[in-house]
């Protein structure tokens, strides 16, 4: 429902049957009505593991945000046809790292990443003059990144305010 494809195409994407598809779904709209994460860290050890992952990146770190990841971590990401971004999910933690320090090398000029609350956690959104490029959710379990959400999409990135200064560092 987040990416808008229809059942089989997340089916194909998944090396998964239809009807899991379906049961998969079903149960991720129970645990929203029910209002909580499955997983949620604590603010802080939350704080610790993203500014851990905001130092590696742009120093192209690799051991250091090998980390952090997960060794199932998976990334998913949304660049809506129009940004750059993998089509598929990315899984393991060396395929994932190494996807991340590409992406931060191959920021454009004056791109300024920092933290942000958005969808009511902390995650990293990368600007550039004030505007919105990149943003990355994260999904965090016993001081592991597990899941990562990386939103390309200049549409859904519209929604997060342009700024000027301010950003937590």
């Amino acid at each position: 429902e987040v990416f808008d494809e229809p059942y089989a195409t997340v089916a194909d994407i998944l090396g998964r049957e239809e009807p899991a598809v379906r049961q998969l779904v079903h149960r991720a709209r129970q645990r929203v009505d029910e209002g909580g994460a499955r997983y949620r860290a604590d603010r802080a050890l939350q704080a610790e593991v993203v500014r851990r992952f905001l130092v590696a990146c742009p120093s192209a770190d690799v051991d250091g945000l090998l980390a952090i990841l997960a060794p199932d971590v998976v990334l998913v990401s949304d660049g809506g046809g129009v940004a750059p971004a993998p089509a598929r999910p990315i899984h393991g933690r060396d395929k994932v790292a190494r996807l991340l320090i590409g992406f931060t090398v191959k920021a454009p000029p004056g791109t300024e990443a920092g933290f942000e609350v958005f969808n009511g956690q902390l995650g990293i959104v990368a600007r550039v003059g004030g505007r919105a490029t990149t943003a990355l959710a994260f999904s965090i379990r016993n001081g592991t990144v597990q899941t990562l959400l990386l939103v390309a999409n200049p549409a859904k990135l519209a929604a997060l305010e342009p700024i000027a200064h301010g950003r937590l560092q």
